[in-house]
């Protein structure tokens, strides 16, 4: 099971979350502490008001609202300067960075809503190779995709945007009931025996035996498949043209999110991570700016 507590990893004890070493404000047995990367912090060494490790902390606890970080005003999720659709006092906002987005009234964009879904989370950690979890790059690639796709002026929706448990249905149903124009599940790839590389995009195939469990009528809908071919043509080129990975091509298979979507849908798997070679590139930062230029160029293709 995933650490999440004090345990001896082998060359001391360390208060884990999740499996990671915790930095932040947290309780144990002997109450409530600031660790950092899973020791007790000195409290004249860790502010209760700024930033732990990348993440905003006001009087000890994770920003989650407007606050002044000293350089200005920003709108915090979970610690993070935001970046989608969300709302404050003044109603809803597109944010990027924790600021709005200022986008012209006439911008065809601002009426388009992209569901995003950051596969795995929480104690699914999915494919797991090489020091690295999908579950972990996902969410990684996700926020990079948001915040192009926030700056050009999409409405950005997602299933997830910390590291939590979101069943599969309740993927599509969130989408489906979000009134986005898209679905698209972002994961990466494992099961190779580590010769297996490169980018493939899937969208949705009927198979008689798997019934949808709350999308019977749109499931197979032909205009929703057609508008799916569509978009998974157009970001698995734009993913293979920006970074250059082997094509393996548009495929079709009947998985649960595609599936129970009643949206044009795809999933993209965006590299393999028990391929050496491939994952010491797709675990830099670099390369995942490029995933998130092809997703986003493709998007942008799809629409014109």
């Amino acid at each position: 099971k995933v650490a999440n507590w004090w345990y001896d990893d082998g060359t001391d004890w360390f208060f884990f979350q999740n499996g990671k070493k915790f930095t932040g404000y947290g309780k144990d047995n002997a109450g409530a502490h600031h660790f950092v990367n899973g020791k007790y912090a000195e409290e004249k060494k860790v502010s209760t008001t700024g930033y732990v490790n990348g993440v905003y902390y006001v009087n000890g606890k994770v920003a989650n609202w407007w606050y002044d970080d000293g350089t200005d005003w920003f709108f915090f999720q979970n610690g993070k300067k935001f970046t989608g659709y969300g709302k404050d006092n003044a109603g809803a906002h597109n944010f990027a960075n924790g600021k709005y987005v200022n986008v012209k009234e006439d911008n065809k964009n601002t009426k388009r809503a992209i569901f995003l879904d950051p596969g795995h989370g929480g104690s699914d950690s999915g494919a797991v190779a090489n020091g690295v979890r999908e579950k972990d790059l996902t969410l990684s690639v996700y926020n990079k995709v948001s915040n192009r796709l926030a700056s050009l002026g999409y409405s950005v929706l997602t299933s997830r945007n910390t590291d939590k448990d979101v069943g599969l249905v309740s993927r599509a149903d969130q989408a489906n009931k979000s009134n986005a124009d898209m679905f698209l599940s972002i994961h990466f790839n494992a099961g190779g025996r580590g010769a297996s590389y490169g980018i493939e995009t899937y969208y949705y195939k009927d198979r008689p035996e798997y019934t949808p469990a709350i999308n019977k009528d749109k499931h197979n809908d032909p205009e929703r498949l057609e508008k799916s071919r569509k978009l998974a043509q157009k970001i698995q080129q734009s993913l293979v043209s920006k970074t250059g990975a082997y094509d393996r091509g548009v495929k079709r298979e009947t998985f649960a999110v595609l599936r129970e979507t009643s949206i044009p849908s795809i999933l993209v798997e965006l590299g393999f991570i028990d391929n050496q070679e491939e994952v010491n590139k797709i675990k830099t930062n670099e390369y995942q700016e490029k995933l998130a230029d092809g997703i986003v160029d493709g998007i942008v293709e799809y629409y014109k």
